[in-house]
């Protein structure tokens, strides 16, 4: 815990001159962190509150292809990535939960949703070239912060 309270600090205190915070990848308007570290989706939820931001949302092939090339490019084909999609209050509907959405942006990986019971929770899949699947909530998978950058005041929103 000590280990996550540091490098929740550092990355907070922490900006790139011009860009995302240090460690913070940027795409369009957004500025997006890969965990090094694993935990469950509700865990992955708050670090990333803590961080004034949310799970990532997904919502073009764009984007989908930038957080492909991202992780593969960090860490090969290995991992799994917590995103912010849940559909843990009505079975089979989705919904981006920090923005309470109903999520239109689907890139599924061959054979998901599994729509069973205990897998309530998206994240990016490594087995299908990290297409969307549904997962264990409880289970411990890396996980994708995203924040909103702001180009005219050369800050990062949050939120």
């Amino acid at each position: 815990m000590t280990k996550f309270v540091f490098v929740l600090l550092v990355l907070y205190l922490s900006k790139a001159s011009g860009g995302c915070r240090d460690g913070w990848e940027r795409f369009d308007s957004n500025c997006y962190l890969l965990s090094q570290d694993r935990t469950s989706w509700s865990e992955a939820a708050s670090f990333c509150s803590a961080l004034h931001s949310h799970l990532a949302i997904v919502t073009s092939d764009d984007e989908f292809n930038f957080l492909k090339s991202t992780i593969i490019h960090r860490n090969g084909q290995r991992n799994q990535y917590w995103i912010d999609g849940t559909d843990e209050e009505v079975e089979g509907v989705w919904r981006w939960a920090s923005i309470d959405q109903k999520i239109t942006y689907f890139n599924w990986g061959r054979g998901q949703p599994d729509q069973t019971q205990h897998a309530n929770c998206l994240h990016l899949w490594s087995g299908s070239g990290f297409q969307t699947a549904d997962g264990v909530c409880e289970t411990h998978l890396n996980f994708i912060c995203q924040s909103v950058y702001n180009d005219e005041t050369d800050t990062m929103m949050f939120g």
